[in-house]
């Protein structure tokens, strides 16, 4: 952070080369969460929040005379977080969505692909009707989209009247 303490500022990943200070996601607007250095030390690997959710991402460093950019490696309806290490070509982290608790996944550094390696809450499972989930973005007050989420009962009908729970979280430090 900019700020030591100061909750609200955007968090980069700087590194110091040769008595200097570079940040490395200076020029990208999004915060990190949790990095991990890539196994030749040429990339850094870390979690932030974009769209609603939680994706991995990736920045070269600067030692490998690459300009440094910041890529998108997952996209979906879920969560990535607790990075754990690296296995053969792929990133071994946790992976969370609405309707399931975390499990660990392989993420492949290429395609972004995950391969769930556990299998722990499955059973729990068993007999649950999930939840459909859509996002949608609605018109704001000026002008602007605001992202929200609609999570549906199981066996939804939309012939039917349901109770509605309408929860709302403000920022600016976080989705």
């Amino acid at each position: 952070m900019e700020r030591d303490g100061y909750e609200a500022d955007k968090n980069d990943i700087k590194v110091r080369i040769n008595n200097k200070n570079i940040n490395l996601t200076h020029n990208w607007d999004g915060t990190v969460r949790e990095i991990m250095w890539g196994p030749k030390g040429e990339t850094i690997y870390f979690t932030a929040a974009t769209g609603g959710t939680i994706q991995l991402f990736k920045v070269n460093a600067p030692t490998n005379k690459k300009a440094t950019r910041v890529q998108q490696i997952t996209k979906g309806q879920w969560d990535v977080s607790g990075l754990v290490g690296f296995h053969e070509k792929g990133l071994i982290a946790g992976r969370t969505d609405m309707n399931h608790a975390k499990e660990l996944y392989k993420i492949d550094l290429k395609s972004g692909e995950m391969t769930q390696l556990t299998h722990v809450n499955d059973k729990a499972y068993e007999g649950v009707e999930l939840c459909k989930v859509e996002s949608r973005m609605v018109p704001t007050t000026d002008g602007k989209e605001m992202l929200t989420w609609v999570i549906y009962p199981p066996n939804f009908d939309p012939a039917k009247k349901y109770p509605t729970l309408l929860y709302t979280q403000g920022g600016p430090q976080s989705a």
